[in-house]
């Protein structure tokens, strides 16, 4: 009984432990105590300048008509799927830029690694060239 009350007092420890960790440390993130003029330095990264208008679902077109399927950006992932989304055309990542994003995606059609430089012409529109100077335009459809 003494041993079975050990156990129960050893998890109760634990579970306060693994609520309690969490809690403290986003107290540490929040900024702590300031009171004397500092400022706590932040744990999270500064954002990549365009993140938030790279980010979301693209359609592609090529010489002003709608290309096969569509892309989506979300926080560095790159992936391309056909119009059903039930397959994945292409996965790769992606780094914003101050005025787009540069994309480097491996093909499943083509069966290699390629790296696109995206520009932003509007906050809806990318135009995008290929390593082999293929170009593409990308008009955004969600954000």
């Amino acid at each position: 009984m003494i041993a079975k009350k050990t156990m129960t007092a050893e998890r109760l420890k634990l579970v306060a432990f693994a609520v309690a960790l969490p809690l403290a440390l986003a107290g540490c993130q929040s900024g702590g105590n300031t009171s004397r003029g500092s400022v706590a330095p932040s744990l999270t990264p500064a954002p990549e300048p365009q993140v938030a208008a790279v980010s979301g679902r693209w359609k592609p077109y090529s010489n002003g008509q709608p290309a096969y399927g569509y892309s989506e950006f979300k926080s560095g992932t790159y992936a391309a799927y056909p119009p059903d989304g039930k397959n994945t055309l292409a996965i790769g990542t992606y780094i914003a830029t101050a005025n787009g994003a540069n994309i480097t995606y491996y093909s499943a059609a083509r069966k290699q690694d390629v790296k696109v430089a995206c520009t932003l012409t509007s906050p809806a529109v990318m135009d995008c060239q290929t390593q082999d100077g293929t170009q593409v335009q990308l008009r955004k459809t969600q954000a």
